[in-house]
């Protein structure tokens, strides 16, 4: 390759010494077109050395591609759990409040609740009371604007043996609803006759009272038109109409 182009270097000098010198010592004169002419006979025959440049000065070496620089890929972002709410809900929000809402409460009466047979689970009544005081050992007093609320339940043994019953062992968690309006959860006391954590044994053919304590507001309880009880038995909830 590079014989050839210096051979071709020497043909082009050549060939313009002779346009130049011509037969005596004077140099020839060349019109503009066989400048134009000697000039690119010339670069042809260097430029045909060129693989790049096969049709004289036509295509010159491509140039290389620079390297692209590839995007930089956005941090995934962790989904949170309001977003795993949407999906299972079809993307849209979840409200608040069925986020807070439990199962719904079952409707049962207190035996049906509580399961307790042969001993049956009774509404007694109830009564307001500024303090709640037994004998010369126990006392509550209510506070400001507030008093309580005493249910009275009767645990009803209609055999003809006496019966174990351990209220205490499943877990009671007690509600009052006044008028239809959560009030107040029960108050658990160590009291022998309280209901929510009674253990004790009802003779054969007999009753034993128990209470459930509820502090309230003093006007809640201004005009009583209904009262019911949300009572959870192991984790389970029941609504309970009282009167």
């Amino acid at each position: 390759m590079k014989g050839f182009i210096r051979r071709s270097r020497i043909a082009a000098v050549l060939l313009l010494c002779i346009f130049l010198a011509g037969c005596g010592t004077s140099m020839a004169k060349l019109t503009p077109e066989e400048e134009n002419l000697i000039v690119a006979y010339a670069a042809s025959s260097v430029a045909k050395g060129n693989k790049y440049m096969t049709q004289g000065l036509t295509y010159p070496k491509p140039e290389e591609p620079e390297d692209e620089e590839e995007p930089e890929a956005e941090p995934e972002q962790e989904e949170t759990e309001e977003d795993s709410k949407k999906q299972e809900s079809g993307g849209a929000d979840v409200p608040q409040d069925e986020e807070d809402e439990g199962p719904a409460a079952l409707d049962a009466t207190l035996s049906e609740a509580l399961k307790l047979d042969p001993v049956s689970v009774e509404y007694r009544g109830y009564d307001l009371r500024k303090n709640y005081v037994v004998g010369d050992y126990f006392a509550l007093n209510a506070g400001t604007g507030k008093t309580y609320l005493v249910l009275h339940i009767g645990l009803v043994n209609t055999s003809q043996e006496a019966v174990e019953c351990n209220i205490y062992s499943k877990n009671l968690g007690g509600s009052i609803y006044i008028n239809d309006v959560l009030t107040a959860d029960a108050i658990v006391t160590v009291l022998t006759e309280d209901f929510t954590s009674f253990m004790g044994t009802v003779d054969a053919a007999s009753e034993m009272g128990t209470v459930a304590l509820f502090e309230v507001p003093e006007e809640a309880v201004q005009e009583i038109r209904s009262l019911s009880m949300d009572l959870e038995v192991d984790g389970v909830v029941y609504h309970i109409a009282l009167g």
